[in-house]
């Protein structure tokens, strides 16, 4: 009897929908086509695992330190996915990356329905969303860098949950959704670490939203000592590192991802005589066509070899801030190869499972990358400048958008700036904000019917307003 309460109620919420705003039919829709796509790609991909990448191996020792010692620093890898890998194989078993890829998956379909859910809770229209939802959903490039067990599924999942609480922020400025934040963004860079620079500009558009809500004086104690609690938590793990490895860094990568861009730019040459030892080593790799620098830090030159490499950070960053405009401008380029460079991980297995249905969704979803990220600078210029005249009708969108575009940007300009390898693999995890950005950048370019001011966007959108005595916990 209560199964068909509990079903009569479904079906009466369901019919509603239906002939309302379909929110739930939409969403419903771009969630089982993300998980129906994926589950096709997982079946047509089976030998990934079989032959790791090597940064797998990687974390997989470190998960190991970890279960066994309770070591959470390394002078290579941060703690974010190992920690994930680890949680994985207590439920599944040692070493299990089967087992990690299937978490993966879910994490990639999970958040195809959050980017639903927070461009809904912009004021999107239903089917508006969920197209966006499946373009990133059902994308079978970017499922090509979730499968295997590295850190792009983690963090694409990881950039898509700030986004949806960023939203809720957005909505209402509260203390917990700010906590909330904070957290995230740690969670992500001890997962990627790029974005350790993301709280200062993220914090500080927050603020000013709060401020247009009149909610400043109440949030900006909780920013300013989140962010603090943020960086003090960064120099306690440097220094954790240093004390247990001997490495005071976050991870000596950085070093090294360095040392590739002033080879990548040939710019080596321009470095203080005082390295001109280290100048003459990578002018004989580049020489010979060797321009990767995990070969110049294997060669035999002993100061390179001290101190976790730390020569080729000094002497990378010695060349770089005697020439930014330089740097800048052959970084510059880069953006655009990020935006269209839609090579995947591995190709798809051909004679394999779906593989013409898989083949098709490929092509849609390169179309889908070189149109649609074609038009995020342009798209993101106008949502910020959106802001400046935004109405109660539409601030909620504008604002939500904005802030898309500014963790996508932020993705970008360090995957230019410190990138010199593997491009399509640096964008994936913002690859679904991109996307959604330009989505809403097209659909403002379509033209409009006088008259279609959607009504669920109204009811969704609070009003602007500094208010006295206005509730914001």
């Amino acid at each position: 009897m209560m199964s068909a309460r509990r079903w009569t109620r479904w079906r009466q919420v369901l019919t509603r929908d239906w002939h309302g705003s379909r929110r739930l039919t939409w969403g419903a829709a771009a969630v089982l086509l993300s998980a129906l796509v994926t589950l096709a790609y997982y079946a047509n991909q089976p030998a990934v695992l079989r032959d790791p990448d090597p940064d797998t191996r990687g974390y997989v020792a470190v998960a190991h330190a970890i279960v066994q010692r309770g070591q959470l620093v390394d002078p290579l890898r941060l703690p974010g996915y190992p920690l994930f890998m680890a949680g994985v194989f207590a439920l599944a078993g040692r070493d299990n990356l089967t087992a990690v890829s299937v978490a993966q998956g879910l994490l990639f379909v999970l958040a195809a329905g959050e980017l639903y859910v927070l461009l809904c809770l912009a004021g999107m229209p239903s089917w508006r969303a969920g197209v966006a939802a499946l373009l990133a959903g059902a994308n079978v490039h970017l499922l090509s860098y979730v499968y295997p067990p590295l850190t792009e599924g983690l963090a694409l999942c990881q950039i898509v949950s700030l986004a949806l609480v960023i939203t809720l922020f957005l909505r209402r400025p509260r203390v917990w959704t700010l906590w909330v934040i904070a957290a995230l963004t740690l969670a992500l860079f001890l997962t990627r670490p790029e974005w350790i620079y993301l709280p200062v500009p993220l914090f500080v558009y927050l603020l000013c939203i709060a401020w247009r809500r009149g909610a400043l004086r109440r949030l900006l104690p909780h920013a300013l000592v989140a962010v603090l609690a943020l960086y003090g938590f960064l120099g306690l793990y440097v220094r954790a590192n240093q004390a247990v490895t001997g490495c005071a860094c976050l991870t000596y990568v950085q070093s090294i991802n360095m040392l590739g861009k002033v080879m990548q730019y040939r710019m080596q040459d321009e470095a203080p005589p005082r390295y001109a030892d280290m100048t003459r080593l990578v002018d004989s790799f580049l020489a010979r066509g060797d321009d990767d620098p995990w070969n110049v830090i294997r060669a035999d030159y002993p100061p390179l070899n001290r101190n976790f490499s730390a020569l080729a950070g000094e002497y990378s960053t010695a060349i770089i801030t005697a020439h930014p405009l330089e740097y800048l401008a052959k970084s510059l380029p880069l953006v655009a190869r990020l935006l269209t460079d839609t090579t995947s991980f591995r190709p798809l297995a051909r004679q394999r499972a779906f593989w013409p249905l898989l083949l098709a969704l490929d092509d849609l979803s390169r179309l889908a990358f070189v149109a649609l990220l074609a038009l995020f600078p342009l798209g993101a210029l106008s949502w910020w400048w959106r802001l400046r005249r935004a109405t109660a009708d539409d601030h909620l969108l504008v604002e939500t958008m904005a802030a898309l575009a500014l963790l996508a940007a932020y993705g970008l300009a360090l995957s230019a700036l410190g990138g010199y390898i593997y491009y399509p693999r640096l964008h994936t995890p913002y690859a679904p904000l991109l996307l959604a950005v330009g989505w809403g950048t097209l659909l403002g370019l379509l033209p409009r019917r006088a008259g279609t001011q959607s009504v669920e966007r109204k009811a969704a959108v609070p009003v602007i307003g500094r208010r006295a005595g206005a509730s914001y916990e």
